[in-house]
């Protein structure tokens, strides 16, 4: 009945025979919890890219160099994201103020 190395499988269905066996055994007892099996993995999807790919531009923007035969200095474009450097400094000095304090 006992074998040396039982499967996953088989604990689960010994031991739900006998949560259905101490149920019908003892009235007092409504349900026995048992092992159910774990749900299946779902697969791996990967995120979808929302920003472009800053390496792969580049990449792209230095080979374009390299076959005119200079090197192209392309700015960045300012967004309403780009930092503000004093207010970052600002900010810093007040995370540590409070740091300190404590």
């Amino acid at each position: 009945m006992f074998s040396k190395n039982p499967s996953k499988e088989s604990l689960r269905q010994m031991l739900e025979a006998h949560s259905v066996n101490a149920i019908l055994l003892d009235s007092s007892v409504l349900k026995v919890y048992a092992a159910e099996q774990a749900p299946s993995k779902s697969p791996y999807r990967p995120k979808k890219k929302t920003e472009p790919d800053v390496y792969q531009l580049e990449i792209e923007r230095l080979a374009q160099a390299q076959t005119t035969g200079s090197i192209a200095h392309v700015p960045l474009a300012s967004t309403s994201a780009e930092l503000d450097f004093k207010a970052l400094e600002v900010e810093a000095v007040a995370f540590m103020r409070k740091r300190c304090r404590k």
